[in-house]
């Protein structure tokens, strides 16, 4: 049963999902919204293709292909598509700011292309969980967005993020796949880097206007 949880929390929780996820909380707790239905739905359908649905088939490309190259490792694999993921959120970022999405909403594209990275960079050194990763990005644009764009305190919403993690932490720790440090540390690093990112994109474009 323990494995099964752990097995669906990390398909739930893949962190390819997390710039989908990140995106999708903002009409939550926000004035941001279309008129339609099929708006929002292509609107999303645009997000998910570029940040999930082109590097996982990527990564089936080239695990079909592996023969052809033998000579490239499995590190070097697992890293094509978070890059891949990597690239087609920063078009979507130039791509959005041609359409007039609002800034913020941007910072919290690049906050995701940084976090995609940071796993991508450290999972090639050193085994850390990318889920918590993905959840700790996802908790530290969403304040920063709420704190100092919008001056709004969805407590709920953080509550659940938290939850989350613990969730996902617990599981993992359990399942005995990453040590406590390599939990901690994911979280903490996906915080820090979404917030930042959100909070200095936000501050250079004031500073530019």
């Amino acid at each position: 049963m323990k494995e099964f949880l752990a097995s669906l929390v990390e398909k739930i929780f893949h962190p390819l999902l997390m710039p989908l996820y990140g995106m999708a909380l903002p009409f939550l707790y926000t004035d941001v919204y279309f008129v339609s239905i099929s708006q929002s739905f292509r609107f999303f359908l645009l997000i998910a293709t570029a940040t999930f649905i082109l590097p996982i088939t990527t990564a089936i490309f080239l695990r079909m292909a592996k023969e052809r190259w033998p000579h490239l490792s499995q590190a070097v694999l697992r890293l094509i598509p978070y890059i891949v993921s990597a690239l087609f959120t920063l078009f979507l970022i130039y791509f959005f700011f041609q359409i007039g999405v609002p800034l913020w909403y941007l910072g919290l594209l690049l906050a995701s292309m940084v976090v995609i990275l940071a796993t991508a960079i450290l999972n090639f050194f050193w085994k850390v969980s990318q889920i918590l990763l993905g959840i700790g990005g996802i908790l530290g644009a969403t304040m920063c967005v709420c704190y100092f764009v919008k001056g709004e305190n969805p407590f709920v919403l953080f509550i659940f993020l938290f939850l989350a993690g613990g969730l996902v932490g617990s599981l993992q720790l359990s399942s005995g796949k990453y040590s406590k440090i390599q939990v901690y540390v994911a979280f903490l690093t996906g915080w820090i880097l979404s917030f930042a990112s959100v909070f200095l994109f936000l501050y250079l474009i004031y500073l530019l206007n």
